[in-house]
């Protein structure tokens, strides 16, 4: 029997993104737990699902972002996280690297990047 692939949780505000997203890792095998538009939501969901993984946009709706909910999942327990991000601002990436991401990738998302990344991770 293969082994199962990792569980994710999708962070993203434009909710035509986390679709293709989840579209795109299910198809791959993996189990998307559910994907939330909010820093608030990501940390309940994380806190509540346990992903392996979360892919989380930087710039989310709500009052917190997403470098802000990934400082939260953090401190409450050690959760993987790989950034996406439209923005190229370096205080951005210079707090996002202190949370050790296991990837930092920009928008246009190029899907089969953070494929190669997951299946790195996968393979430990």
């Amino acid at each position: 029997m293969a082994e199962a692939k990792m569980k994710l949780l999708i962070v993203e505000d434009e909710v035509v993104i986390a679709m293709r997203l989840e579209v795109f890792f299910k198809s791959r095998g993996y189990e998307v737990l559910s994907y939330v538009t909010t820093g608030e939501e990501a940390v309940t969901k994380a806190i509540s699902e346990k992903p392996d993984l979360i892919l989380m946009d930087i710039n989310l709706n709500g009052k917190m972002n997403g470098l802000d909910a990934g400082e939260a999942i953090i401190a409450n327990s050690y959760i993987p996280i790989i950034f996406i991000t439209g923005y190229s601002d370096e205080s951005y990436r210079q707090r996002a690297s202190k949370l050790n991401p296991l990837g930092y990738f920009f928008k246009p998302i190029n899907m089969y990047e953070i494929l190669t990344a997951l299946n790195k991770i996968d393979e430990k």
